[in-house]
């Protein structure tokens, strides 16, 4: 277990680069999402329909199939995330602007309406836990689509082994994490918006 804990830890310092380029491009994204929000409201709604229409697909009649629904929603998505960084890290990029983009919507259209406790509350409580993961899925990405540079044009080696210490990461440090943001979202998180 120590062993475990001390590998994770070397291997998120190692990737520290990556971490702080995707928290760069998501702040980035949520700010170009708040901002297109608030001066383009009319080019928005598309993007708004397409977006209800996602999650009005996780829902479920049971709680527990909630869970499930968001569950595997974000393990897929993060670990695509993870094993798309063969095409040079490209898919991180998008998967960060696009989530990005998405919450600075939503941040505006509830700031425009003076609920923008409401956005932090229904944030928060599992956010703390998924964005950070979101951070790490596509740090790990990045470092693939690096070694997939250096292996193409460089013909350095270690892209296998690069591949799989970041599917070791993702497994037993990401998942994990993702089941308990998924159980705080079902059954915390409506809690915290109910006090808005």
């Amino acid at each position: 277990m120590n062993k475990t804990i001390q590998e994770s830890k070397s291997y998120v310092y190692r990737i520290r680069k990556y971490i702080w380029i995707s928290l760069a491009i998501f702040l980035l994204s949520c700010a170009a999402g708040f901002y297109v929000a608030q001066n383009y409201p009319q080019e928005i709604q598309a993007y708004l329909e397409e977006a209800k229409t996602f999650f009005t697909s996780m829902q479920s009649p049971t709680l527990w199939g909630t869970f499930l629904m968001i569950l595997q929603n974000n393990v897929e998505a993060m670990l695509l995330v993870v094993f798309m960084g063969i095409f040079a890290g490209l898919f991180s990029l998008t998967f960060l602007f696009a989530n990005g983009f998405i919450l600075g919507v939503f941040a505006s259209l509830l700031y425009a309406q003076g609920m923008l406790p409401l956005f932090f509350l229904g944030i928060i409580p599992h956010g703390i836990i998924e964005i950070p993961c979101m951070f790490l899925s596509a740090a790990i990405g990045l470092q693939i689509g690096e070694a997939v540079i250096k292996k193409i044009f460089f013909k350095r080696a270690g892209l296998t082994a690069e591949f799989s210490e970041g599917i070791k990461f993702a497994v037993i440090i990401i998942v994990p994490a993702l089941v308990l943001a998924a159980l705080i979202e079902t059954y915390i998180t409506p809690l915290f918006i109910a006090l808005a």
